[in-house]
């Protein structure tokens, strides 16, 4: 028996986070992903020491829900929610956001 394969229409939002663990990892940031607290699962976060330097949220948007969201016709209430935290969130919006988001990081962190 076997399967086969049909190639998905877009990257699974686990694979978005999956590279940008392994670039983090690359460029010696500390990354944790799946993170817990308080009643929120962060698709990751940053950390350095026992600070959390930002939290990192994965949407795999198809163009169309990218232009609205880039317009900002679009709101997510889980990243309005994660802001709450007072600490910075970092969208990746879909795989091409992982070198920008690294960017942001390496700032962040001052490196």
């Amino acid at each position: 028996m076997s399967i086969k394969f049909i190639v998905p229409k877009k990257l699974p939002e686990s694979n978005i986070q999956a590279e940008f663990y392994l670039r983090c990892k690359q460029e010696g940031i500390n990354c944790l992903l799946e993170y817990r607290v308080k009643g929120s699962r962060f698709d990751a976060i940053i950390y350095k020491g026992e600070e959390i330097i930002c939290i990192i949220e994965v949407k795999n948007l198809s163009k169309s829900s990218l232009k609205r969201r880039l317009d900002g016709k679009r709101q997510y209430k889980q990243i309005e929610r994660y802001k709450q935290y007072g600490i910075p969130v970092i969208c990746i919006w879909d795989a091409s956001f992982i070198e920008p988001a690294i960017a942001e990081v390496k700032e962040l962190l001052h490196v």
